[in-house]
């Protein structure tokens, strides 16, 4: 799945006209934590299909490394799909682009992990991943990378958008609306009225709730500042109540 959406927004020359790519996706877990290492794969892209699949295997970020370099072909383009923030130049709080993701997310169930320097371990000055991008020497240039015919590319990846346009049972809200209306209409308010009525006043009932949790969630973590999953929580409650 990862593959397949990679491929299709980068949209290298290399797959329009088959020649050969390597892509890897690699998943680090944020921090290199030796108890708790990443999955990582690989497949090669070859006479216009996938061919030579990589199986997954966990791995911390030196590992990762060899892997790359291992999988990696003379004369071919390899790009690197990392799920883990690349670019963080904010001291707290959500990046502009984790706030975009984090309403899509929502609105499936989700929720978005928030990148940013207090978090030291995973992002600050000696983190793992700087020293991992450093040796990894990969061109990070969308632009660049899409008119590769070879070398080593790197992007940072947000697999969970991809899951709206691949299944639609991962549209939470979507799928969970009518659900919670048949349950709230007849177990919460044990009501008699027809749905035309009663749907109406549950969808606006829906709607205040969404629009607090939006409201919420802004005021904590963007004006206060607290971490995201703090400010869930909070919300989560205030809602409730």
């Amino acid at each position: 799945m990862g593959f397949y959406c990679v491929a299709r927004a980068m949209s290298l020359p290399s797959l329009s006209v088959g020649r050969p790519a390597v892509f890897v996706g690699f998943d680090s877990a944020w921090t290199d934590n030796a108890k708790a290492p990443g999955p990582i794969c690989s497949v090669l892209f070859e006479d216009g299909k996938f061919v030579s699949f990589g199986a997954p295997q966990l791995v911390g970020f030196e590992r990762a490394l060899d892997y790359i370099h291992f999988v990696s072909r003379p004369g071919v383009p390899t790009l690197v799909a990392l799920d883990q923030p690349t670019i963080v130049p904010n001291e707290k709080g959500m990046r502009p682009v984790e706030k975009l993701a984090a309403s899509l997310i929502s609105w499936m169930g989700g929720g978005v992990q928030p990148a940013n320097r207090s978090k030291l371990p995973m992002f600050g000055p000696h983190a793992p991943i700087w020293r991992f991008l450093e040796k990894l020497g990969a061109e990070e240039t969308p632009e660049a990378t899409r008119l590769a015919t070879a070398g080593l590319h790197l992007m940072e990846v947000f697999p969970a958008l991809a899951l709206a346009s691949l299944d639609d049972r991962f549209f939470g809200r979507l799928c969970g609306g009518l659900p919670s209306y048949l349950l709230n209409r007849r177990h919460t308010f044990r009501t008699e009225k027809s749905h035309s009525d009663a749907g109406w006043r549950f969808a606006v009932v829906a709607g205040i709730g969404f629009g607090l949790t939006w409201g919420a969630m802004l005021a904590l973590v963007k004006w206060a500042g607290l971490p995201y999953l703090l400010a869930q929580i909070l919300t989560t409650g205030v809602v409730v109540l």
